[in-house]
């Protein structure tokens, strides 16, 4: 995972993003959403733009039992296999865009393509995009997923331009 610092102007001090209290670090591809959430009050802590990635997570200690399940799924790469656990690699099969807020807010409707998950108290914004097609038996062209990102990050900022101010509520 990629570590960022913030690096002063003026002074050329090193802070690391939780340091420096006048800014924080968002994507440029949804920076512009990000930015008018907060100005509307909806107080974001973190965001993820998206991204094509081709990419493997490591599964440890997976239970032998499931060692032929894993074998006949398309993309799985099988690293070790032991006597009673095996470990391998899984691919990613889909990206998303997200945005996480400091509390639980309600909507009352959400932009197309996207979930609102409320957990301990926090909302979040998601949407999925997969590199598969439908019926997942072909990996779907890069320009097709970045063209399916653009689309969602669009209907993402159509629907937080109609969101209202709340910072105006005198509730």
């Amino acid at each position: 995972m990629v570590e960022y610092s913030i690096i002063d102007k003026d002074t050329f001090e090193v802070y690391s993003k939780d340091e420096y209290s006048k800014a924080f670090i968002c994507e440029s591809s949804i920076a512009d959403i990000v930015a008018m959430l907060n100005k509307k009050g909806y107080k974001t802590v973190n965001c993820y733009g998206g991204d094509y990635e081709i990419a493997y997570y490591e599964v440890n200690d997976v239970d032998i039992a499931k060692l032929e399940e894993i074998k006949e799924k398309k993309g799985e790469i099988i690293k070790r296999v032991g006597d009673s656990t095996f470990d391998f690699w899984m691919e990613k099969w889909t990206t998303h865009i997200y945005i996480s807020f400091d509390k639980e807010y309600k909507f009352d409707n959400m932009p197309k393509g996207f979930n609102l998950e409320n957990e301990n108290l926090k909302s979040a914004i998601d949407g999925y995009v997969s590199y598969y097609n439908e019926d997942i038996t072909e990996r779907r062209s890069r320009e097709d997923i970045e063209k399916e990102l653009e689309e969602k990050r669009k209907i993402l900022k159509d629907w937080v331009e109609k969101l209202p101010n709340i910072n105006e509520r005198n509730d």
